[in-house]
């Protein structure tokens, strides 16, 4: 048996064609129903607030080499047009269980090594840390494979590989990548909430669990960035006789992340996804989900900042779309660029370069200039403000995007870095703590802790 993922509107008649899909015995389409994505959560915050987006999301059975004439028959049968099918309800999408990619297996444990610091010199991540932004107050969710308590020490950890999810759950990964990516987001973000949502054991994981850890990251863990450095390329399955498509770009996963963008959590905005655009050696688009309008596709880039051979692009570029280390190989596929290794492989890809983006946008939306900021308002800025850098010459804004995220410094900024500067503040009685989390010079304003207060330059000397 293989699966189908179907996502039905949640409205009466959608309602009407879950009642039939689920009946007992029900045999006329050759599918069987397992259970709701509601279901696959129960004990979540998820499970409920789930029922307040657009559409709803099953999974059924049917038989191997059956998925394409079940999913005619599905969306035919429920298609809410005319008799007697209005009668049927509704099903707006089938599509098969797709399999997801990390770019390898690591293995544990994941020790930092590589070209790690030189990227984090790339990244300015110093100058940000040097003046106090650390992405304090930023919630990152990484969905992956887990994390090694041997390796990463998460603030919060939920467990949704197995049927039924765990919280608190105790750390575990038997893979290695998703301890890479989340040692990664705490390295340039240190300062942030990084929460842990283990969606798959070795190897693959499946579309189904990916539902199931992206609605845990947005209505349990509340992110502010759902950090994603798994995808998918475009597989096709379409019935040329009714245009029936098990959609390679995932219609489920589309509808998730656009029926949250319209009804965000409790934060008051929604998440920002972060996403790999893949490491297929690929000029012909972005793997799923960094694809999505609604994500920030992440390409890499080498110490050279020159576009890494296996980092995927082409003219269906996101509306965001910025590059981050992420590593090299050569010709014959050997890795030359990498941030460590695990106990299996070394680790290189876009899946690397979607976790420093990550800490990377944890650590701009926590500086004053950005604080508070919608998410499209911030990441509009984020584009304009960096004057990212490129390589030389003029390269093709298909392959990279803005260029390579970083911490800019405010132009004329001068920051407070000594002890004389100190005594300054304190002196003018701007400053009452013993340490500055956040203080710099814009102009004549001086911000302290994300606070601007006016002064005068002169008085510094």
């Amino acid at each position: 048996m293989v699966e189908l993922v179907l996502s039905i509107p949640n409205n009466a008649p959608g309602a009407t064609a879950v009642q039939h899909l689920a009946a007992s015995g029900v045999v006329d389409l050759g599918v069987k129903y397992q259970l709701s994505l509601s279901n696959r959560l129960a004990g979540l915050e998820s499970s409920s607030r789930l029922a307040s987006l657009d559409h709803s999301f099953h999974l059924v059975e049917v038989p191997d080499g059956g998925e394409v004439g079940a999913i005619n028959r599905i969306v035919r049968w429920h298609n809410g047009e005319g008799e007697p099918r209005s009668l049927h309800g509704r099903v707006d999408a089938a599509e098969p269980n797709l399999t997801f990619r990390p770019s390898a297996t690591l293995g544990c444990p994941f020790k930092l090594g590589g070209l790690h610091q030189q990227y984090l010199q790339l990244m300015n991540v110093g100058d940000a840390h040097q003046a106090g932004i650390k992405g304090k107050d930023i919630r990152v969710a990484v969905v992956d494979s887990g994390a090694d308590p041997g390796s990463v020490l998460l603030d919060d950890f939920y467990d949704v590989e197995g049927g039924n999810p765990i919280h608190p759950a105790s750390q575990i990964d038997n893979d290695g990548h998703g301890t890479a990516m989340a040692t990664l987001v705490r390295k340039v973000a240190p300062e942030a909430t990084i929460i842990g949502i283990r969606v798959f054991d070795q190897d693959t994981l499946n579309l189904w669990n990916v539902l199931a850890g992206t609605g845990t990251a947005i209505f349990d863990c509340h992110a502010d960035i759902v950090s994603i450095s798994l995808g998918y390329a475009q597989m096709p399955a379409q019935c040329l006789a009714c245009g029936a498509s098990a959609q390679s770009r995932s219609l489920a996963f589309q509808y998730l992340l656009d029926g949250v963008t319209r009804s965000p959590g409790k934060r008051g905005t929604p998440p920002i996804y972060v996403a790999a655009t893949g490491n297929d050696y690929s000029s012909a688009g972005f793997n799923y989900p960094a694809a999505y309008d609604s994500a920030v596709a992440i390409g890499s880039v080498t110490s050279a900042l020159v576009r890494s051979a296996f980092s995927n692009y082409g003219k269906s570029a996101a509306k965001y779309f910025f590059m981050a280390p992420g590593g090299e190989e050569n010709l014959l596929g050997s890795v030359t660029e990498d941030v460590g290794s695990g106990g299996l492989s070394p680790c290189r890809g876009t899946s690397v370069a979607t976790a420093y983006a990550s800490g990377m946008l944890a650590v701009l939306w926590s500086d004053a200039r950005y604080r508070g900021q919608a998410p499209d308002v911030f990441l509009a800025n984020v584009r304009q403000y960096d004057r990212l850098p490129l390589p030389q010459g003029n390269p093709d804004p298909h392959q990279y995007g803005s260029g390579l995220i970083q911490y800019p410094k405010p132009p004329g900024a001068a920051i407070f870095e000594t002890q004389e500067d100190i005594k300054l503040l304190k002196a003018l009685k701007l400053l009452k703590r013993k340490e500055p989390s956040q203080v710099r010079f814009e102009g004549d304003t001086v911000i302290i802790g994300g606070v601007r207060v006016p002064v005068n330059r002169g008085e510094r000397e």
